[in-house]
């Protein structure tokens, strides 16, 4: 899959006198659809690769089904995103991700009972690399990589108390962890120059190979639901 479109930045429009924002800026004799940039370099384009493997097994009335699938994508989101005609900010931000998952499931199926139970495991990473210019004399570069990992039980049932009546309850605990890496903004010289600082982790002058500390997030939820259908 891939698209390739011209940017698509913010709007700029003010509620002060004539349509003014506080920057004094007004979109008068604009159409709805019309806008003012001074960075007109805009573009939004993704590529992505996607497979999908989906086997299923039949003995009586049990149902055992495998879904594999995976995904490799990029993307280049490049825009004006002050939403005016004014060097306040534009930004390049350069994407890339992958995802994996699959998906084990039994079910069962009978004139007035229907189960589902099964186990879920995914893992994505991303990455991102925002150089943004900002009123045309700053210039930061925002970087970091983010890996998640996912796995979950899950059960589903519903009866058919009589022709009308058909009640349903499932439930599904999921655990993730969620790591973020080598993490860090830049300050370059010029737009597309060498860094001369960071934010994150703080140093002047540079110091090259200096990241934030690797973190990591462990959260677990349980969730359900409960349907009462009459028809």
């Amino acid at each position: 899959n891939k698209s390739d479109n011209t940017g698509s930045g913010p709007v700029s429009p003010g509620i002060g006198p004539g349509g003014t924002n506080v920057a004094g800026y007004s979109r008068a004799g604009l159409r709805r659809y019309e806008v003012e940039y001074d960075f007109d370099d805009g573009v939004t384009r993704t590529r992505a690769h996607n497979i999908a493997l989906n086997l299923n097994w039949y003995a009586g009335d049990f149902k055992f089904t495998s879904i594999t699938s995976g995904v490799v994508s990029k993307a280049r989101l490049s825009d004006d995103c002050d939403g005016r005609r004014i060097s306040l900010c534009a930004i390049d931000a350069k994407l890339k991700g992958r995802q994996f998952s699959e998906d084990l499931r039994a079910q069962y199926s009978s004139e007035k009972l229907n189960l589902t139970a099964g186990f879920f495991y995914g893992q994505d990473r991303m990455s991102e690399d925002a150089p943004i210019d900002l009123f045309g004399s700053f210039f930061p570069r925002v970087l970091f990589e983010q890996k998640r990992k996912s796995y979950a039980v899950y059960f589903d049932a519903s009866y058919n108390v009589t022709d009308k009546l058909e009640l349903t309850v499932g439930l599904r605990q999921t655990w993730d962890k969620v790591e973020l890496r080598n993490a860090q903004t830049l300050i370059l010289a010029s737009s597309g120059g060498q860094p001369v600082a960071s934010t994150v982790p703080p140093a002047a002058p540079y110091v090259p190979g200096l990241v934030l500390a690797a973190r990591s997030r462990s959260p677990s939820g349980l969730g359900g639901r409960l349907i009462v259908k009459y028809q």
